[in-house]
């Protein structure tokens, strides 16, 4: 049989080539999808553009680990409380980029690297809906009602993103809300997009598709620099893809992909282990080693999770599915049985998402790390991606029977979901870091350098191996960490005054001063904004601390002594408090 000719109950029809379509219908779809979302996720957003946002804590730490970017090679990832970054920068090099581009643009740096979280989800969106075309041609279906069946089938999956659980216990069911998860910053939303994405290149690529294979090694490489939990997760399911990928195409075919397509996936696999690398050789022994000394190190002591349990907390990530769409599921199935069409499909996600639960289960049972809820929120894709096959389905069955019907869902849908999905997420200021610094400003002329401590920071080692015990936002975004107790540390020491630390330092820049911190803990402030010692003579040195508010709440500013009492938010029992350190 010729590879362009595919039997399908008989008949000889057109087979989809990824190859050749890749320059013509697929780059459309994918162009338009990821410029519209983008777009509208600007325009939704304005409001935070246009306003100054003072970010504190992870959205802080993140803008500072950028920094590095300016001053060389930025060869990591996220920054991680458990003491290390995340594998790689892939993620963080969009929000760099943005601030390249348009950082002039936005009210903040803030909102540049907002920007740059839209055009990564955009992105990814747009390769979505072409992956969703490539199956449906794959499937027999023509152009045109490819076309109509992936946008209509992204728009459903689109609106689950704008329902989302709100924060709870690890296997409590959560009461979904309304909010702009698209337009969140917070990596273990933004990661939910490209698993997904993940997931739909490799089940294309289990039919052979050539570009089903290149796209699913782009994405498992992204994944693989976004989280320290998807490299065990993604390699194995890439692996076992790519050599089932190989039978698949030489049974169509009747030979293995070309050359230039494995010096594609090659050269692909090179380009996002090259920083890793290049991260274990110029900054010995690297930050994947730092991570596995710290998970080995931990492992000792911390007994593996109960399978049922693992089990429930990977399920857990599935309450946040909107009710009605898992009705698509088994509407899929039934197409599939009443109509003798998508077997192969069927078949092909239903390995997919067994390799990618046994991976995930083997995965968290190994880690020695407590297991909140958010950690584990890109499994939420597993559920999305039999939903988006279950409406891919029907619509492609109703465009088959009743064309104009089909086409008139599928708009309908694509019409409906910017109604329906928040697409604004409202980001509240953190008033205690934007306090502190301008009390700071207000007594430092711009270009002076200071340092920044905290009374019980000075001299703590530069991995304090932290585990998150409670999550409490105040006001100044302080969150409540307390030691493992290794390496001699105090496990009562308390380290709220971090993350506001890491947000008066990127604070500070707005004003012109040059600030460092004095706590080595260059994972959540990144090593450029770490003070050199001794200190120059003459440099002020500002103790921040996060204490409990006094009884009598003072005003925004009161100077106690020789320091300054700031209040956070309305409400809240924390303060920020500022004492200028005695040389």
């Amino acid at each position: 049989m010729d590879a362009s000719q595919v039997a399908v109950h008989g008949k000889e029809l057109k087979h989809y080539d990824p190859a050749r379509a890749w320059v013509t219908s697929a780059t459309g779809i994918a162009s338009l999808t990821a410029i519209a979302l983008f777009a509208l996720l600007l325009i939704s957003n304005a409001p935070t553009l246009t306003h100054p946002f003072i970010p504190g804590s992870d959205y802080a730490a993140d803008i500072l680990a950028t920094q590095r970017a300016a001053h060389g090679l930025l060869l990591t990832g996220h920054p991680s409380v458990a003491g290390f970054n995340h594998p790689g920068p892939f993620f963080l090099y969009f929000r760099i980029l943005a601030q390249w581009l348009i950082g002039d643009l936005t009210a903040t740096v803030f909102g540049a690297h907002l920007v740059g979280v839209f055009a990564c989800s955009a992105l990814f969106a747009g390769l979505f809906a072409a992956l969703l075309h490539g199956l449906a041609r794959q499937e027999g279906a023509d152009d045109r009602t490819a076309t109509i069946a992936a946008l209509g089938a992204l728009a459903v999956i689109l609106m689950q993103f704008g329902t989302i659980g709100a924060p709870g216990d690890d296997f409590v069911p959560r009461v979904a809300f309304a909010r702009g998860v698209l337009s969140n910053i917070w990596m273990p939303d933004v990661l939910i997009l490209p698993f997904l994405t993940f997931l739909t290149a490799a089940l294309l690529a289990l039919r052979g598709s050539t570009f089903g294979l290149i796209a699913a090694t782009g994405t498992a490489g992204a994944l693989v620099h976004g989280y320290i939990m998807l490299p065990p997760i993604v390699g194995p399911v890439w692996l076992i893809t790519a050599l089932l990928a190989r039978r698949a195409r030489r049974a169509v075919t009747g030979q293995d992909f070309s050359g230039p397509t494995w010096l594609a996936v090659i050269g692909i696999i090179t380009l996002f282990a090259l920083p890793l690398l290049l991260d274990a050789v110029l900054h010995p022994p690297g930050n994947i080693a730092l991570a596995l000394a710290t998970a080995v190190d931990r492992r000792v002591s911390a007994p593996s999770p109960p399978l049922l349990t693992l089990v429930r907390f990977l399920c857990h990530q599935w309450w946040d599915v909107r009710p009605g769409l898992w009705a698509a599921i088994p509407l899929g199935l039934a197409i599939c049985a009443a109509t003798h069409r998508h077997r192969a499909v069927c078949r092909g996600t239903f390995l997919l998402l067994s390799l990618v639960a046994a991976t995930a289960l083997l995965a968290f049972t190994q880690t020695p790390w407590r297991l909140p809820p958010f950690s584990a929120r890109f499994f939420l894709a597993t559920a999305l991606l039999p939903i988006a096959l279950g409406v891919l389905f029907a619509l492609l069955a109703l465009q088959r029977n009743q064309g104009r019907l089909g086409a008139s869902t599928a708009a309908a849908l694509v019409f409906l979901f910017p109604l329906t999905t928040p697409l604004y997420l409202p980001y509240r200021g953190a008033d205690g870091i934007d306090r502190a610094a301008r009390a700071i400003a207000a007594e430092v002329p711009p270009g002076s350098q200071i340092a920044l401590s905290s009374a019980g920071g000075q001299g703590a080692p530069s991995t304090i191996g932290a585990s998150v015990i409670n999550l409490r936002t105040t006001g100044a975004s302080a969150i409540n960490l307390s030691t493992t107790g290794a390496n001699g540390i105090d496990p009562n020491l308390s380290a709220r005054h971090i993350p506001v630390i890491a947000g008066v330092l990127l604070d500070l820049d707005r004003f012109g001063i040059v600030s460092c911190a004095q706590e080595p803990i260059p994972f959540y402030y990144s090593a450029e904004r770490i003070c050199a010692q001794p200190l120059p003579p003459g440099t002020p040195v500002y103790q921040i601390d996060v204490v409990v508010c006094p009884a009598d709440p003072p005003p925004p500013f009161e100077r106690v002594g020789s320091g300054i009492m700031i209040m956070p938010v309305a409400g809240r029992r924390d303060c920020v408090q500022i004492v200028p350190a005695p040389r």
